[in-house]
Parts: C-alpha cells; sequence; structure tokens
C-alpha cells in the first residue's frame, strides 16, 4: 500500500501528549469531548472488519505496527458504528489481543487528542507464575476494570500455556488460552464472556493456567477472582 505523510515540515510531538490525526477534524470537534486534532490531506483506508496499521519514519523504521479486527472489541457491543478500538497499554506489546478494547461509552466511544479511556499500567512483574490486575472485575464497559488482565512470569521462555477459567461449581466457562507458545512474560485478558460469547453471572471463578515444555518441565497456578455488577 502507498503510504501517507502525517507532516512533512517536522512537527514537534512532545513526549506524554496526544493528538489526533484525521482527515476531517471538523466532524470530531463537533461529535467528541476531545482534545488537540491535526487535520492531514489523506489517510490510506481503514476497513471497520480487519486491517493493518503502520507507523514509520520516512526512512522506513517502523515505531510501531498493529494488525486490528473487529473481533477485538467488546463481545456484548451490537453496534460497533463509531466506537474506537482502543490500546491498553503503550509499553506492552500492540499484537497482544489482550491490549485493546472498545472505548467506554461513558466517554462517548472515544477520545480523540486524550488519553484513551481503557488505558491503564499492566504489570506482569510477579513472583508467582500468574498475577490478576485485580480480584475484582465487572465487564460493563463503563471504562473502570472492564477485563481481567493475567499477568504471567517464567524463568524462560519456551513453555506453551492452557488457561481454563471455571465457575465455583467447578464447570468450564472458557478456554482462554489452548496451546499457545510463551516468552518469558505477558499477559491475557479475559473479557467476562464465556466460550459461547455470552457473559458469565456475577460470581466467583478460577483461573487456572498449566504451562509445560518439551523437557516435560510442568508448572500449574490457580487464582480466584469475582465477575461483579454494578449497582
Amino acid at each position: 500500500k502507498t503510504p501517507k505523510t502525517i507532516d512533512g515540515y517536522g512537527s514537534i510531538l512532545l513526549p506524554n501528549s496526544y493528538i489526533a490525526i484525521s482527515t476531517d477534524i471538523a466532524n470530531i470537534a463537533a461529535t467528541y469531548r476531545h482534545g488537540e486534532l491535526y487535520q492531514v490531506a489523506a489517510l490510506p483506508s481503514m476497513p471497520d472488519g480487519e486491517g493493518n496499521i503502520v507507523l514509520a519514519d520516512t526512512a522506513g523504521n517502523i515505531f510501531d505496527e498493529v494488525n486490528y479486527s473487529s473481533k477485538m472489541h467488546f463481545g456484548l457491543l451490537k453496534d460497533l458504528n463509531g466506537v474506537s478500538l482502543e490500546r491498553i497499554d503503550n509499553e506492552q506489546p500492540a499484537d497482544n489481543l489482550g491490549n485493546w478494547h472498545s472505548a467506554s461509552e461513558q466517554v462517548g466511544w472515544a477520545t480523540p487528542g486524550l488519553p484513551n479511556s481503557a488505558a491503564r499500567s499492566i504489570s506482569t512483574d510477579s513472583e508467582s507464575l500468574i498475577s490478576l490486575n485485580s480480584e475484582v472485575f465487572s465487564p460493563d464497559n463503563d471504562g473502570f476494570e472492564d477485563q481481567l488482565e493475567i499477568g504471567y512470569n517464567v524463568d524462560e521462555a519456551g513453555y506453551v500455556a492452557n488457561v481454563t477459567i471455571f465457575n465455583a461449581k467447578g464447570l468450564k466457562m472458557r478456554t482462554l488460552v489452548n496451546n499457545q507458545l510463551l516468552g518469558t512474560s505477558g499477559f491475557w485478558a479475559w473479557d467476562g464472556l464465556d466460550d459461547n460469547n455470552r457473559r458469565v453471572p456475577t460470581g466467583i471463578y478460577v483461573i487456572y493456567c498449566e504451562l509445560f515444555d518439551l523437557d516435560g518441565k510442568v508448572k500449574k497456578e490457580k487464582k480466584v477472582c469475582v465477575v461483579a455488577t454494578k449497582m
């Protein structure tokens, strides 16, 4: 595909600042609460269903890249029109599907030129095999603890992971990870949905993680979380 130039004059974007780039900033300003907006003449085609976005300099050095899909949105949303797909933690890899979430309804489904409504820091540092960002979460897309991040930390790369979620009665609700090859650290995300893309009932759930490698080493750990409903 033919790349599009954002700025041919070398404007400065300071650290920890935000800007929304669009071919129609007037429409964005009229639709959303927004921060700084920047008008450009053209942008690459970005189909709603799926696509690839690359950010690079004029020498072709790639700063960031993501392959996106509408399946990365919150599973209970029926209408995705006008809903932004937001990166949660800029320090975590863009190719981790769990690092993306739909913008919150409470902010109008987008925050152009402002911090993402889903933004937060995801820690994968722990002495345990797996760790949870919170023991309680509420998958209602209000922008606060909408999904459960499950961090992992192992002594060496090459483990294969299976992660399964059970309810308090021991019934399997979700196969979250199936035979996934791991690095030494990272995370997975559970959106509170079961294998049939239905929201699980409010209650206690068990996260069961099993890791194994080609040498026969096996690591297992369980964590407990609560799926809550906001009153």
